[in-house]
């Protein structure tokens, strides 16, 4: 239980607010306006003081990102802006003045559970890229490299962390994946109709199917199951 280490634009820009616990999020320079990052404190080296982590947590702590340095007083760059008309110190930064400051601060005040869903073997390269792209957007990526799908039991693990996900994410391409052994049905299709019953917020991706891919990642056993599959995905 603690504070993680934050990564904040020079201008402002909250860039990840747990460098530790998410290092996949951090940057040279920022996305939003191509300013240097930076850390911790320019005069006496202290790390910016990030979210407040506590174990077992997943988001649930607004961030905001401190004007001084916690152990020398020092404003950060975003903090003090001088204020010509009224002769004091204009304590807002330019990041708060604006708009689209605005409306990043508000987007970073909750980290939400994304579920990732697809097969595996074929589709590691565009897995990596979603889970990339949750870590940059500030939240948290839950996907099945944590589990181990192949029981029963693992299934009532994998539904109890989609209970948990604000959001669901499934990718497929040409492989039906892994068949659970009752239910004689994709561990991807079980996660897909589940987020559908518990009305979870779901996107899919559906690979064109006049895009080139390798034969050898083309399922050809459970084609008609695939099919069917995909069809109510696009709708998505």
């Amino acid at each position: 239980m603690g504070y993680d280490v934050a990564l904040i634009c020079e201008k402002g820009h909250v860039i990840n607010d747990s460098m530790r616990e998410f290092p996949e999020a951090n940057k040279d320079y920022c996305p939003e306006c191509g300013a240097q990052t930076i850390s911790s404190c320019k005069k006496c080296n202290a790390s910016i003081t990030g979210a407040y982590v506590a174990p077992g947590v997943i988001g649930g702590f607004d961030y905001n990102r401190p004007a001084h340095c916690h152990k020398c007083g020092l404003a950060y760059p975003w903090t003090a802006i001088p204020n010509t008309e009224g002769g004091k110190d204009n304590k807002q930064s330019l990041f708060d003045q604006a708009p689209e400051g605005r409306m990043l601060r508000q987007s970073t005040r909750k980290k939400y559970q994304v579920f990732v869903s697809s097969t595996q073997r074929d589709l590691q390269k565009e897995r990596n890229a979603v889970i990339e792209a949750i870590y940059r957007l500030n939240h948290i990526p839950v996907a099945m490299e944590m589990f181990n799908a192949g029981n029963t039991d693992q299934w009532n693990l994998i539904t109890r962390k989609l209970d948990e996900c604000d959001y669901f994410l499934v990718i497929i391409a040409h492989n039906y994946g892994s068949i659970h052994p009752e239910k004689v049905v994709s561990y991807t299709q079980l996660e897909y109709e589940y987020a559908i019953e518990k009305n979870i917020p779901l996107a899919a991706f559906v690979i064109d199917e006049n895009a080139s891919w390798p034969t050898t990642l083309i399922d050809k056993t459970n084609s008609k199951k695939l099919d069917e599959f995909k069809s109510p995905c696009r709708r998505f």
